[in-house]
């Protein structure tokens, strides 16, 4: 009998033992059913930064600051935007699932010109200032940031370059060392195309001028045209261009060379030689004028008369 009940233990345990995992699955399963659903996980976010220098006639790259950087999406729409820091520095936070494909960099007068490997031109794009970016290959530095390009002040950073600039300042006689009205200004690059300026009151000028190398010129009626001078618009300095009066100048009359004086003294002259023969023949107008014009040609017609047959 003893045998017999310790067979039934056996099978109680053998049965409950079995039992166990179901109704573990069974609560589990009846749990997944009757609670909430935990939803989605929340979207990662990247926060990535970079630097924007300036190389235009620097030997070394030179941070640029106040540059405005938007971060795009595919649509190129703007999701976020900063300017650089006296760094040269920019930084977004922006959600993995956010759409982000595009940045967009920003200063009048600037254009990239280089980039670093993270970022590339946006192919068919004809605004060379939109790149694209990825952070696939990029490491997260120990704040969880990723760096898209070097330091702004030595390596890969995002490379600007001014486009346009202006070159200014004054056209001088060199003998009196006064500022020449209306002298013309051109600066010409060595393919030949040209820009000109007319001086004001104060002899200054200034040019708008694409970023580059000029050689300038002053010229002016009365004046010999002065000397050539090279300048660029990354110089940032006025220049000084004088110019000399020719042998033929007549300085009462400005300064004017020979052949435009005389064009002058013409033009003063028949207008002085027509004033007087108004003036005459309104004073012969007048009763007591005492000026008698004589009809001499009426009398000649009449003694000249032809008797007709």
């Amino acid at each position: 009998m003893r045998r017999d009940v310790i067979l039934v233990i056996a099978a109680i345990l053998a049965i409950a033992l079995l039992v166990q995992p179901v109704s573990a699955a069974g609560s589990d399963i009846g749990a997944d059913e009757g609670g909430e659903d935990p939803g989605p996980e929340p979207p990662t976010e990247y926060t990535i930064y970079g630097y924007v220098s300036n190389i235009s006639g620097q030997e070394k790259n030179v941070p640029l600051a106040d540059v405005l950087v938007e971060l795009l999406d595919a649509d190129m729409g703007v999701l976020a935007s900063t300017h650089t820091d006296d760094s040269g520095r920019f930084e977004f936070t922006y959600a993995a699932d956010s759409g982000a494909a595009y940045i967009h960099f920003e200063l009048t007068g600037y254009m990239v010109r280089t980039l670093p490997g993270t970022m590339a031109t946006v192919e068919g794009s004809s605004d060379k200032n939109i790149v694209s970016f990825d952070i696939s290959g990029v490491n997260p530095d120990e704040e969880g940031k990723y760096a898209l390009t070097g330091d702004g002040s030595s390596a890969n950073p995002v490379a600007m370059a001014l486009t346009e600039g202006t070159v200014y300042g004054t056209v001088r006689s060199s003998e009196t060392g006064r500022g020449i009205e209306g002298a013309t200004v051109i600066a010409h690059t060595p393919e030949g195309r040209q820009y000109t300026a007319t001086t004001d009151a104060e002899g200054y000028f200034e040019i708008k001028l694409p970023y580059g190398s000029y050689v300038l010129t002053a010229s002016c009626n009365g004046f010999s045209s002065s000397e050539e001078i090279t300048a660029s618009t990354s110089d940032g300095t006025p220049v000084r261009l004088e110019i000399s009066p020719n042998d033929f100048g007549i300085d009462f009359l400005g300064g004017l060379d020979m052949p435009h004086a005389m064009l002058a003294l013409g033009m003063v002259l028949t207008g002085a030689v027509l004033l007087a023969v108004l003036l005459l023949i309104r004073k012969s107008r007048m009763p007591d004028s005492g000026i008698v014009v004589v009809d001499d040609i009426s009398q000649y017609e009449e003694e000249d008369e032809i008797e007709r047959p």
